[in-house]
């Protein structure tokens, strides 16, 4: 299988931009036939060692995102509190068991530059 991953301009907080990789995925409960959230599309860091979800997108799947576990991380807006899940991820090619974590202090949320489709 293979498939062309597009890349998107995004703005760098700083008055410049940059282009990544998005993928078209939705997210759900990992209960068994849980629904899953709309379409929306994830910014891919290929240097990232976990996947992040702004925290709008997982309460509006049914996450309650304060009772995950709690780690903290350090990014380029400094130090956040990201509360891990495990997820049911739909990309294409099907759904991944994922533990994902979800924070309202990614630089790129469901507010600006991510759309949800």
């Amino acid at each position: 299988m293979s498939f062309t991953i597009p890349y998107k301009k995004f703005p760098d907080g700083q008055g410049g931009s940059f282009h990544s990789a998005v993928l078209p995925v939705n997210i759900a409960l990992p209960a068994k036939n849980s629904p899953r959230s709309r379409r929306f599309e994830a910014y891919i860091d290929s240097g990232a060692s976990t996947c992040l979800f702004h925290a709008a997108i997982g309460r509006a799947s049914g996450f309650e995102i304060e009772k995950g576990e709690v780690q903290e991380t350090i990014g380029i807006n400094g130090p956040s509190n990201v509360y891990m899940h495990d997820v049911a991820l739909y990309a294409p090619g099907g759904v991944i068991m994922v533990r994902a974590g979800f924070s309202d202090d990614l630089p790129i949320g469901p507010s600006r530059n991510v759309r949800i489709l």
